[in-house]
């Protein structure tokens, strides 16, 4: 159910700031719609946090999203620049608002998993890729960061 969740959160980021897209100027929106996305990042990595507290009976360690205006802020800004895409930037702007929440909410998950010192498992989204579909499973080490995509609705999930 946290999937669905956290899926919702970046959804409701994507409508919100592609609606901001079409409501302001550039320079409004590049001064408005990275604090959008952080926000959305700071909602999911909460999720991540409680949900995974929550599964394992534990308390919640109070993790926090890092602060990624600046680099969102020149993210966006690369895409309004770019005159080489399609002329229309609200799906590029659209996928880095979605994608944003669900790599905050992926890593806050992970972070919790780890610090608990849990067993964690990959669950594959139900909409996955062919590789995420392979990798879904028992997480082995946490040697190094799982396999993710932009987009990847992918979660890992303490195993008890």
């Amino acid at each position: 159910m946290t999937r669905h969740h956290a899926l919702a959160i970046a959804r409701q980021t994507r409508a919100h700031v592609v609606g901001l897209l079409d409501a302001l100027d550039p320079v409004d929106f590049l001064d408005t719609a990275p604090l959008a996305v952080q926000a959305g990042r700071d909602r999911a990595t909460a999720l991540g946090d409680v949900s995974i507290a929550s599964k394992l009976d534990r308390l919640p360690l109070g993790l926090v999203a890092s602060d990624a205006v600046d680099r969102l802020t020149a993210a966006l800004t690369g895409i309004l620049d770019d005159e080489g895409a399609d002329g229309d930037p609200t799906a590029r702007v659209g996928r880095l608002a979605e994608a944003e929440p669900l790599d905050a909410w992926r890593s806050s998950s992970l972070e919790a998993t780890r610090a608990h010192d849990a067993r964690a498992e990959r669950i594959a989204d139900d909409n996955a890729c062919p590789l995420c579909i392979d990798l879904a499973g028992p997480v082995p080490d946490f040697v190094t960061e799982p396999f993710t995509h932009a987009g990847c609705g992918c979660s890992i999930e303490p195993v008890a």
